[in-house]
């Protein structure tokens, strides 16, 4: 266990912590050193006991606002996380009826659109139709053609 020596209002202390707690037990003196210090400068020296007691009654009282300070802080803390809940839950729910409008408008527009889809898909198939009918039209003239010249050979053969 170490043994430290601490200067608190003036006077030196020995004192013993455990071992890896120096830094901690020699900033907890000097906590109390500045209160002895501010004690002395308002109302000189004092005993031993007394400089110690008034001391650790400021170092107490420090320690109380710094807990009400705290329990404040939390309060906020609940306060302020609650109203973003509710905002956070209330973006949700507009987001989700955006979402939804959005859906909605956007099933509406291919509602539509399959109309007009429709309606050219008929335009294309009637177009295509039509070019059908123009390539099967020069072969039925060929068979017409064709059909002729075997009927004029025939003829001519019969004039020979």
């Amino acid at each position: 266990m170490p043994d430290l020596k601490v200067l608190i209002g003036g006077r030196n202390y020995n004192i013993s912590c455990s071992s890896g707690e120096e830094n901690a037990a020699i900033e907890s003196a000097n906590l109390l050193d500045q209160e002895a210090e501010l004690i002395q400068d308002q109302l000189g020296r004092l005993p031993e006991d007394k400089m110690l007691l008034l001391s650790g009654l400021l170092l107490g009282d420090k320690i109380r606002a710094l807990k009400h300070e705290r329990s404040a802080l939390e309060e906020t803390l609940r306060v302020t996380q609650s109203k973003f809940n509710e905002l956070s839950s209330r973006v949700d729910g507009e987001t989700k009826s955006v979402a939804t409008d959005s859906t909605e408008a956007y099933a509406n527009e291919i509602t539509k659109d399959e109309g007009n889809q429709v309606a050219l898909l008929q335009s294309i198939s009637d177009l295509l139709d039509g070019i059908i009918l123009e390539f099967e039209k020069p072969n039925s003239d060929k068979n017409k053609q064709v059909n002729s010249t075997e009927v004029n050979k025939n003829t001519q053969e019969s004039f020979l």
